[in-house]
């Protein structure tokens, strides 16, 4: 908010406003003749004209937090009273910018005072008053209109990813008695005046609203499409639900596609037949089911396709149907719900750096990153490499800063604007999701909150709950996350947005059962636990598979039958694997791995393949450090394709003369092991997506004949 505007107590002449210094406890506060004054009202401390907060009142006693260092503060200094709660100014200005905890521009104190510190006292709009904007008004608006809150009213462009809709105030309405035309404004010019009941108020392209309030919607819808990370540990086991961007296609190539014939998804085409003849019957081939793979050669649209039947007769002939393009449209609609993820892990584990490779990498239109009480030198690497980032938007190519605002609280400033910085971020989410918007907001860390709810607690004398941590931990956290939320927005015209929280959480030492670890988990819907032992092992993100979850799976469902039919299963059967591994990794302790079944030596090495070359990945890397989500899919299908096909292949061998052993598959496929663990190298091109693994499934397919004596002929159909 714009502290300069606040009553200041040189000017204040009724002593009757005032109230006096009783006493100082590091940022708590006691002052005396307070009478009258509200809970959570604004104040200004001492002859510095500190800002502060009343947080409990008894008689004409008020305890206050004070938001900046409390030195120098003598008992019976003033105490003025503002009437005003503790509130951020929204408006056009808050894209690229960085405040405080009470929102005052970082870089503009900078400039004010040419100096690396905060001056305690300083006196600051949070938006530039000298800047212009070109406003629009609407259309539709015009004299005699009548509109009410929440209605848009006019647009500014902010840059050039986002469009700074200028909306009415939830809590006003009326009828226009005056618009601006169109021109260059500042935040302070009148650009509409509206008459209600005989009274005339007039607005400007800035709302002033409380931090802790919510802002009213029409209603809450429930999440159902998910957030894509670029994380493939996340999006594919572990999925969250904030936006896609709007109006999203891929155009990529089939290479490898299950397809039975009662479930053919694709416009078909019926094509000339085919014939399988075999000098065994086919029931005794290992593998032989149904699967299609499309590969397109030098630019060419020629489709090669090899089909397999699973039959018990020695000879078949059946008619061979299939989609003549060789190119697949996944058309993304705007998605727009918020959801609520927790991050907890230790000291190094990687939670600053899954937050920041969000708000990098993540599709949503706007990330407000809220850096409370984690180390400065944190917020400055944001600061360093956002700016250098980009996204590409309508063939141009845009710095990623542009959609980003920061607020930043570190460890060296003061712990009672901590709960400031956790509530300006939420409302300043809150107001670009109101727009229409669909919002990230990612808090690192909450624990430091809850720390100085802590120390604010003790210097109240409360009664501690467990930890030191007051009684009502759990319902502060609760009232922060109750805030994410996918809405249909207040006004006209109808739209949704969303507001997705993404908290990181501290525990000493790691331990879970941390009182804010485990009240945080009691709230949100996605649990992303971060395991030390894989992080000293360098495994990024360092996310445990066995311990992490998330409640919106079934929700996503829909999703995934609608888009990528065949990731759910996929996801099912990947994580059978790795809970598999986990239990036989105690037998290979004790007997060792020599003794275990052939199957389960398949399941240790594929658990291998997808923990080292499906979960890990490589942040400093151009083909690693974001996965678009086809490319998951693409992997792990084609990962869990080899191991359906390896077990099977000795699961029907087994009480034959020739078996197949695992020895003898990592021998003859040793190419294609090596291929499997390499497909996260290919650059992400949507034209080029995996077609090598025609080959790879073509030389299983033939090994495994050949070991069985068979003697194959396809035809090749040419599309």
């Amino acid at each position: 908010m714009d502290l300069s505007k606040l009553p200041k107590i040189r000017d204040e002449e009724k002593e009757s406003e005032f109230g006096y210094v009783h006493g100082v406890s590091g940022p708590v506060v006691t002052a005396t003749a307070m009478a009258g004054a509200a809970m959570y009202e604004l104040v200004r401390v001492g002859h510095s004209e500190l800002v502060g907060e009343i947080i409990r009142l008894e008689g004409d006693m008020a305890t206050i937090q004070v938001y900046e260092e409390t030195s120098g503060v003598s008992v019976g200094d003033p105490v003025l009273r503002t009437g005003k709660p503790l509130s951020v100014e929204l408006g056009p200005g808050i894209m690229g910018s960085i405040f405080d905890g009470i929102q005052r521009p970082l870089k503009d104190i900078n400039d004010l005072t040419q100096s690396i510190y905060i001056p305690r006292g300083v006196n600051i709009g949070a938006l530039n008053r000298d800047l212009k904007w070109e406003f629009s008004p609407v259309k539709s608006l015009r004299v005699g209109s009548h509109i009410t809150g929440g209605d848009i009213y006019g647009m500014v462009f902010e840059n050039s990813l986002i469009k700074h809709k200028i909306m009415l105030p939830p809590r006003n309405r009326g009828t226009v008695t005056y618009v601006a035309p169109p021109g260059n404004y500042d935040v302070s010019d009148v650009v509409l005046e509206l008459e209600f009941e005989g009274m005339k108020e007039k607005f400007t392209m800035v709302q002033v609203w409380p931090v802790r309030q919510i802002r009213p919607v029409t209603e809450k819808l429930p999440a159902n499409h998910p957030l894509l990370t670029g994380q493939r540990v996340l999006d594919a086991l572990f999925p969250s639900v904030p936006s896609l961007l709007p109006h999203l296609s891929l155009f990529f190539p089939v290479t490898f596609l299950h397809l039975c014939f009662r479930e053919t998804l694709l416009p078909l085409s019926t094509f000339s037949c085919f014939s399988i003849s075999a000098s065994r019957t086919l029931s005794e081939c290992p593998f032989l089911s149904v699967f299609v793979i499309l590969l397109q050669q030098n630019s060419i649209t020629t489709s090669y396709l090899f089909l397999p039947i699973y039959s018990t007769t020695a000879s078949i002939s059946l008619p061979l149907v299939y989609s003549a393009c060789v190119y697949l449209s996944v058309s993304v609609s705007r998605c727009v719900q918020g959801g609520t993820t927790a991050i907890p892990g230790a000291f190094g584990c990687g939670k600053t750096v899954i937050s920041q490779s969000l708000s990098k990498y993540s599709n949503s239109d706007v990330i407000v990153y809220v850096g409370c009480g984690e180390r400065g030198n944190e917020m400055s690497e944001v600061l360093r490499d956002f700016p250098e980032l980009t996204m590409e938007v309508d063939g141009k190519t845009e710095s990623i800063m542009k959609r980003t605002a920061l607020v930043a609280n570190t460890s060296n400033m003061p712990v009672a604007a901590r709960e400031a910085s956790i509530y300006t971020g939420i409302t300043l989410s809150e107001y670009f999701r109101d727009m229409g918007y669909n919002v990230s907001m990612m808090a690192d860390s909450t624990s430091r909150w809850a720390e100085a709810l802590r120390e604010i607690s003790g210097r109240l004398a409360e009664m501690p709950a467990d930890s030191g941590y007051p009684a009502y931990l759990g319902a502060r956290l609760a009232s922060f996350y109750e805030r994410a939320g996918r809405v249909k927005c207040l006004g006209n015209p109808e739209r949704e947005g969303s507001v997705s929280i993404v908290g990181a959480v501290s525990p000493p030492g790691g331990d879970f059962s941390d009182p804010v670890t485990s009240a945080t988990l009691g709230i949100v819907q996605v649990f992303w636990g971060l395991d030390k032992k894989l992080a000293q092992r360098k495994h990024f993100p360092s996310v445990n598979w066995l311990i992490s979850y998330s409640k919106y799976t079934r929700a996503l469902d829909e999703y995934y039958d609608k888009h990528f039919p065949e990731f759910v299963p996929l996801r099912t059967k990947a994580k059978e694997i790795l809970q598999e591994e986990e239990d036989l990794a105690e037998i290979v302790q004790l007997v060792g791995k020599a003794s275990l079944a052939e199957t389960d030596k398949i399941t240790l090495e594929v658990a291998k393949l997808l923990k080292d070359d499906f979960l890990q990945q490589n942040g400093y890397t151009p083909y690693d450090r974001f996965c678009p989500f086809y490319k998951t899919v693409g992997i792990l299908s084609n990962i869990i394709a080899f191991y359906d096909m390896a077990r099977h292949a000795v699961e029907t061998t087994a009480q034959s003369d020739n078996k197949i052993t695992w020895s003898m598959i990592r021998e003859h496929l040793g190419e294609i092991l090596y291929r499997l663990s390499s497909m996260k190298f290919k650059v992400q091109q949507q034209s080029d997506c995996f077609s090598f693994f025609l080959c790879v499934l073509c030389l299983f397919f033939l090994l495994v004949l050949f070991s069985l004596d068979m003697s194959v002929s396809f035809y090749v159909v040419s599309i």
